[in-house]
């Protein structure tokens, strides 16, 4: 009763959007006879009916404000004037935001706040393998893989370091792929480059290190991602179960697009087509969805990677947590921090922040997209966003 008129504009879009579609049986029945085609293999790249391929277009759209709004419950018997709510709201401190509260409490009683519900729309939300082939991080990869396949390589050699290339190109920000598809072929730098990738590559994953003599380290590599100053080989021995679980999922997910001949035979067709022909269709292997069926653990969306000069006075994780919960202010923003066990004639010089919510190591990072600095004792302390694949 009391959302009358919010309810009623929601629920007219819905029956003059995806509510006719459920009830078009025409548009259903058509539907059925295309999936009975491409099923029974019987007809080779079936065509949709035209009515199916046609865009999906929404007309009408609520007010903006029903964009902005929330609902507010309270017990019956504790009555709350506007002018109470709004003062209480706005008198919050500025963190955290009220974006991501779920619920607050007042005085008396609580109260409960849920967004104004955009399921549907986030449901109905499909990336088509098609679109996963478009973008430029795959094209990039393929070149890449392509190159490396150019010059004498095991297949399995060059998935390998394609997939740890790509986990640190696609979650630490570094153009390594652009630059591994241009290299000579008679030059010792891809050489390097794909046997380093691999033996990272079976070290994280497989156990070992299968680093040739004649390539100790990993020179090319660091050269790649900034000149060592994040990335070496002691950074694989130290994130080596947060590398295995990103890497694994880049090889499981869109590594297997860029490995995929089939599928870039039909991008190929399909763009040969556009030349041609005006609205071709794709095959219906490049209009399946682009479905990820696992997922890393949710820390790993909330974790900063640290680094910091070796010869830095190591510190401690007391004394990390205390640096940027006490020092700087952020106050109880960490959930734990580990630091590197560094060998023998060592100093530690890697370690990992977990915190407690992706919005606080946000602020931590004042909002940067890849990295921060920060001073402690004369030393940069580098802090590096990690985000994961899925």
């Amino acid at each position: 009763m009391f959302h009358k008129d919010l309810i009623a504009r929601g629920v007219t879009v819905i029956r003059d959007t995806v509510a006719a579609l459920v009830f078009d049986d025409n548009l259903h029945a058509m539907l059925r006879r295309f999936k009975e085609d491409y099923y029974s293999f019987l007809i080779p790249n079936p065509v949709p009916a035209p009515e199916l391929m046609v865009p999906y277009v929404v007309t009408a759209r609520t007010p903006p404000e029903d964009s902005r709004t929330a609902f507010v419950a309270f017990p019956e018997g504790h009555s709350l004037n506007p002018e109470d709510i709004k003062d209480y709201f706005e008198r919050l401190p500025p963190t955290p935001s009220i974006a991501s509260i779920s619920r607050l409490s007042l005085p008396s009683p609580p109260v409960l706040i849920s967004p104004s519900c955009r399921s549907l729309h986030i449901r109905s939300t499909m990336v088509r393998v098609l679109e996963v082939l478009l973008a430029s991080e795959i094209e990039t990869a393929r070149n890449a893989y392509l190159r490396i396949l150019s010059m004498p390589t095991r297949l399995e050699v060059a998935k390998n370091a394609i997939c740890l290339l790509l986990w640190l190109e696609t979650t630490l920000g570094f153009n390594i792929l652009g630059e591994v598809g241009t290299m000579a072929l008679d030059g010792i730098s891809l050489t390097r480059v794909v046997f380093e990738a691999n033996s990272m590559y079976t070290f994280v994953l497989q156990g070992h290190y299968a680093m040739p003599p004649t390539f100790e380290g990993i020179p090319t590599i660091m050269a790649l991602c900034g000149r060592g100053l994040l990335v070496d080989y002691r950074f694989f021995m130290f994130h080596k179960d947060l590398i295995a679980r990103g890497v694994t999922m880049t090889r499981d997910t869109v590594a297997a697009l860029v490995f995929n001949d089939n599928l870039h035979a039909m991008l190929l067709w399909y763009e040969e087509d556009h030349k041609f022909t005006p609205n071709p269709v794709p095959a219906p292997q490049l209009m399946a969805p682009f479905i990820v069926t696992t997922r890393t653990p949710p820390e790993d969306s909330r974790t900063a990677l640290v680094c910091y000069q070796e010869c830095c006075h190591p510190l401690s994780s007391e004394e990390l947590e205390n640096y940027f919960e006490r020092r700087h202010g952020f106050g109880h923003c960490i959930e734990r921090v580990a630091t590197e066990q560094p060998g023998a004639g060592q100093s530690a010089k890697h370690a990992v922040i977990v915190f407690r919510s992706a919005r606080l190591r946000d602020e931590a990072m004042f909002g940067k997209k890849t990295e921060a600095i920060y001073v402690f004792n004369g030393h940069d302390i580098r802090l590096q966003r990690y985000e994961p694949p899925y």
